[in-house]
């Protein structure tokens, strides 16, 4: 069975127009990406499902940019300062610690000077939270001091000037 020329990938679009439609095209399957890691609970966010929704976004990318089957995806995710499925991860494990900080984890339990004097920590040993407590300590201290506005917006530009693929990546990363 051959494919109609519609699902071809290799169509190309000229001018700068045509990478701009690609781009906006490609931002919104991010936001639909988006929204089902959202709504299947993004702490049941397994290695699996990352790497199923890796491939599938790179292949877009690759359909949406003209890219061979074995060419890297990481220069375009930092030329464009696209987010990966990985990044949108930590960017919502990161916002859902900083909301619910205060309530879910405990302040730091002694005064101190070490270097993880003001990394949070569970309220239980072995809590579901440990996970999502690293990806957030991880973060500079300065940006888990700011503003919500000020610390969604400096978590995405660090997120976007760099290209996780793994969140061992991330944790591995000095930021």
């Amino acid at each position: 069975m051959k494919r109609s020329s519609t699902h071809n990938c290799n169509t190309k679009q000229t001018g700068r127009s045509g990478v701009t439609a690609r781009i906006n095209t490609f931002r919104s399957s991010l936001g639909q990406i988006s929204s089902v890691i959202t709504i299947t609970n993004v702490f049941k966010f397994t290695r699996l499902i990352n790497i199923i929704l890796l491939l599938v976004q790179k292949k877009c990318l690759r359909c949406l940019f003209g890219l061979k089957k074995r060419e890297s995806c990481r220069p375009f995710f930092l030329k464009y300062k696209l987010m990966t499925v990985v990044e949108i991860f930590i960017y919502e494990v990161c916002k859902y610690v900083f909301h619910n900080s205060g309530v879910l984890f405990l302040p730091p339990d002694h005064r101190y000077e070490t270097r993880t004097k003001n990394n949070i920590r569970p309220s239980d040993v072995h809590s579901q939270f440990e996970l999502k407590i690293k990806i957030y300590n991880k973060l500079p201290l300065d940006l888990r001091t700011m503003t919500e506005k000020k610390f969604l917006k400096s978590l995405t530009q660090i997120l976007k000037d760099r290209c996780f693929y793994s969140i061992k990546e991330y944790l591995d990363e000095k930021l």
